[in-house]
């Protein structure tokens, strides 16, 4: 009778033990899996299609990052579409107009506001980029991330898409960008204890062409933190160019 009970306890152990090691394989995520899935040109849609900012709600931010202030140094100037440009217009200076950072996807839900969320990279001087003509339609590139358990299952997939205009030009000169953003397309989290937190972010502007024809370059970082039973961060960056060239993974 003892050597019974004990039988059954020890297999009762071993059961749960076998069960507790193939629950932490589901919740581990163990691969990554990261891959462009489409690249297309939106054509027909226009920036106010896409319901980006009109510039009328944005902050001007200068190469080092630093908000302009208002004569009285109490608030960042918000730009005016119908204030005359400005006369010390610099097309080799290329400032950053619009958000630095912006999260679209918070605790497993898309963040609807992220929709208004864009960056654009303009000669200093210029308020706006309606102030500039020649723009091209926006370029979409959608990604994916994937993530599997130790059991091969796909736990987690999320598919963003980077969007911009580029090739805007004043009076006939350089070429800028326009609206550059980071979007939520899709997320497939597996039940239960998988979230999922992603932000975007746009570090740095410059001109990478000369002073006579300056050509805007900007890069955007994609952040993303998966958690099962182990947390995973990742950063992708990525260069556009108002040019048009190919977007370049860094």
């Amino acid at each position: 009778m003892k050597i019974r009970v004990l039988l059954t306890a020890m297999c009762v152990v071993a059961l749960n033990a076998a069960y507790a090691q193939a629950s932490d394989s589901w919740w581990a995520i163990q691969s990554e899996q990261i891959q462009k899935i489409s690249e297309t040109t939106l054509t027909g849609q226009t920036s106010s299609d896409l319901d980006y900012n009109n510039c009328s709600n944005i902050d001007t931010i200068n190469p080092g990052g630093i908000s302009t202030l208002d004569p009285h140094g109490a608030a960042p100037l918000r730009p005016s579409i119908s204030s005359p440009l400005s006369s010390q217009v610099s097309i080799s200076q290329i400032i950053k107009i619009g958000e630095q950072v912006w999260s679209f996807i918070q605790n497993n839900r898309p963040v609807v506001t992220a929709r208004t969320m864009s960056a654009s990279a303009l000669p200093r001087g210029v308020n706006c980029w309606i102030d500039l003509d020649n723009w091209q339609p926006p370029r979409s590139e959608t990604y994916q991330v994937v993530y599997r358990n130790y059991f091969g299952v796909q736990v987690i997939k999320l598919e963003f898409s980077l969007i911009y205009n580029y090739g805007g030009q004043y009076n006939g000169l350089g070429r800028y960008l326009m609206n550059a953003t980071v979007q939520y397309r899709d997320l497939q989290v597996a039940w239960g204890g998988f979230h999922v937190n992603a932000n975007a972010s746009v570090p740095t502007v410059m001109n990478i062409g000369s002073k006579d024809n300056p050509v805007a370059g900007m890069q955007i970082d994609v952040h993303w933190a998966v958690s099962g039973i182990n947390d995973i961060e990742r950063t992708a960056s990525f260069f556009v160019a108002g040019d048009g060239r190919p977007t370049r993974e860094l």
